[in-house]
């Protein structure tokens, strides 16, 4: 369990109403006036999910990014896929690696009692992520603060509401880098305005996991996908989870990979199925075409930002 100085909640109030008005005006972030007012809280938002509350900071709620409240569980259509892989298996651990607020462990959790390991790299979203299991009162559920890499070090990562693992000259030891420490929930506002690099530790599965029996992998990390899945190489080999896994391919050619290094360093150990806006599309080949279509050719801000192929990984026989 990773510290965490909690901040307070403030449940969305007749959410049951507002996804009913959303139900009938289906207009999008059009509806954000209807929430507008929770901006100005300093603390945490309690959002009916399910079963359960997300937390989410105030600061953070703006017209793109108010959907959460208007449509709860259904803003992730692609989790029946990995709810697919939940339902066959009986054992094991979960591993959740680009957890975020732990949208994806709160849905694990309606769907199985099984042990959760949850990793997310952003020091800010792992200490909502953490304060959101204990609100919750979840059970088996460990949080780490940690990313997960080809190698144990630390490195800087590009903290904001979406963060990445910086790729260019910035080092640990340069000026502006935080420390882990100095990015606490209250810097949660700073970092909606800016991007704030923060050294914060890499980990590589094989070593974490290295006394765990590993039943399912959740991979989503923006792009670091090859280098999650070489840092696991010996639980691959020897466990063979299953596997969900959501490719990036405007973000993972940054890190000198690209989407076909991915299927190729799996197809030894696995069968795939891949999807592309939660349709499934046949052969590898559609894949390769759906990113030719994606993009022109050698322009990486030509993917459409949101463009991503989900991959199912079920162990060959």
């Amino acid at each position: 369990m990773i510290s965490v100085n909690k901040a307070s909640i403030k449940l969305i109030e007749h959410i049951k109403l507002l996804r009913f008005i959303a139900r009938l005006l289906p207009v999008g972030h059009r509806l954000y006036p209807l929430v507008r007012g929770y901006s100005s809280y300093e603390g945490l938002l309690g959002i009916e999910f399910g079963r359960y509350y997300l937390l989410y900071p105030a600061t953070w709620l703006a017209p793109l990014r108010s959907h959460i409240i208007f449509t709860g569980q259904k803003n992730y259509p692609e989790f029946r896929l990995f709810k697919s892989l939940i339902q066959k298996i009986n054992q094991g651990t979960i591993v959740d690696v680009g957890a975020n607020f732990g949208e994806w462990v709160l849905m694990t959790r309606e769907c199985t009692s099984l042990p959760v390991v949850a990793y997310e790299p952003s020091p800010v979203s792992a200490q909502v992520m953490q304060q959101m299991v204990d609100y919750n009162q979840l059970d088996n559920v460990q949080v780490r603060n940690a990313a997960c890499g080809n190698a144990n070090e630390e490195i800087v990562l590009d903290t904001s509401i979406v963060s990445y693992i910086h790729h260019g000259d910035l080092n640990k030891s340069s000026t502006g880098v935080l420390e882990t420490s100095q990015l606490q929930l209250d810097s949660a506002g700073e970092v909606k305005k800016k991007i704030v690099p923060v050294t914060v530790p890499m980990v590589r599965l094989d070593d974490e996991l290295s006394q765990s029996r590993v039943s399912l992998l959740k991979i989503d990390c923006e792009g670091f996908e090859y280098e999650v899945l070489s840092g696991a190489i010996k639980i691959l080999e020897e466990q063979r989870p299953m596997i969900y896994l959501e490719v990036h391919p405007g973000q993972i050619e940054a890190y000198g990979h690209s989407p076909k290094d991915v299927i190729d360093f799996l197809r030894p150990y696995y069968d795939m199925r891949f999807f592309v806006d939660n349709r499934e599309i046949g052969t590898e080949q559609d894949v390769w075409d759906a990113v030719a279509k994606a993009t022109p050719p050698g322009h990486i801000a030509g993917y459409p930002i949101h463009f991503q192929i989900a991959v199912i990984c079920t162990p060959r026989q």
